[in-house]
C-alpha cells in the first residue's frame, strides 16, 4: 500500500504567526492611544474598529489580493484615521507610517516554529512520507519563512496560492484523492476545501483568525490536539 502524500498548511500549523500578529496589534493599539491621547477610545473599541475595517476588505477585495500584507496594514492605518477624525484630531502622516511599519514586521524574521513540529517532521520523513506545503500568501514571504526556519528541507514541494481549493484539486487530479491528506489549523481555509474534494483531513486547532472561523463542510475529518499526534497515525 502506497503511503499518502501529507499536505501541510504553514501559518499557525507549523509556524506560530498568530503570536506575532497579536503582539503587533498590541503595538498598533498603543500607538493609536498615544496619538489620540486623552480622547482615545477604549482598547475594545479600537480593536473592534480594526476588525470591522479588515472584515470589509476581506469580503470585498479580489481573491488574489486578500492575503497581501497591505490588507492588514491598511486596516490599521484606516483605524487610526477613522478614530482621529471622530475626535476632530488632525491625522498625522508619521503616525500612519509608524503603524504601517509595525504591521509589516510580522512578515520579517524571526519566525517561531511551533513546539514538536521539527521532531514530527523528521520522524515522518524518516518513515518515507512525502510531504508538501499548501499555503496562502505571497510567494517571497512564505518561501522566506520556510527557508529561515529551516523547515524547507522536509518538504518535496511548496504550493503558494490564494486558492487552496485549486491547489488541492490539481494535486488530486495528479495523485488521486485517496493518496492525499490535508493537515491544517483552519476549518475554513484548510479543512473545508479538502473535505469538499473528498480528501482525508486532519484538523489541529490553533489561533485561527476571526475571518477563518467557520463551520465544517461535514464531519468526515479527524481532530488532534497537537501535530506530534501524527506520529501515532502515520507509522
Amino acid at each position: 500500500m502506497n503511503k499518502p502524500i501529507l499536505c501541510f498548511d504553514l501559518d499557525d500549523t507549523l509556524i506560530d504567526d498568530n503570536y506575532k500578529f497579536e503582539l503587533t496589534f498590541c503595538d498598533c493599539i498603543r500607538t493609536i492611544i498615544l496619538a489620540l491621547e486623552t480622547r482615545s477610545p477604549q482598547i475594545d473599541e479600537i480593536l473592534q474598529t480594526a476588525r470591522e475595517l479588515d472584515n470589509h476588505k476581506w469580503e470585498t477585495w479580489p481573491k488574489t489580493e486578500k492575503y497581501f500584507p497591505k490588507r492588514i496594514a491598511e486596516s490599521w492605518t484606516e483605524t487610526y484615521e477613522k478614530l482621529a477624525v471622530q475626535q476632530n484630531i488632525p491625522v498625522k502622516p508619521h503616525i500612519k507610517r509608524l503603524i504601517w511599519a509595525q504591521v509589516m514586521t510580522n512578515y520579517d524574521p524571526p519566525y517561531f516554529v511551533i513546539p514538536d513540529v521539527v521532531e514530527t517532521l523528521v520522524t515522518l520523513q524518516e518513515r518515507g512520507y512525502r510531504m508538501e506545503i499548501i499555503t496562502a500568501g505571497l510567494q517571497p514571504i512564505q518561501m522566506r519563512k520556510l527557508k529561515v526556519s529551516h523547515l524547507i528541507k522536509y518538504f518535496a514541494d511548496v504550493h503558494v496560492s490564494y486558492d487552496k481549493s485549486m491547489e488541492l484539486k490539481q494535486l488530486s487530479d495528479k495523485h488521486g484523492t485517496e493518496n492525499l491528506v490535508m493537515i491544517g489549523n483552519s476549518l475554513r481555509s484548510d479543512i473545508n476545501p479538502a473535505l469538499e474534494l473528498g480528501i482525508r483531513s486532519i484538523y489541529i486547532p490553533r489561533g485561527s483568525w476571526h475571518q477563518f472561523k467557520s463551520e465544517p463542510f461535514n464531519t468526515n475529518y479527524e481532530q488532534l490536539n497537537s501535530l506530534s499526534e501524527l506520529k501515532q497515525i502515520f507509522t
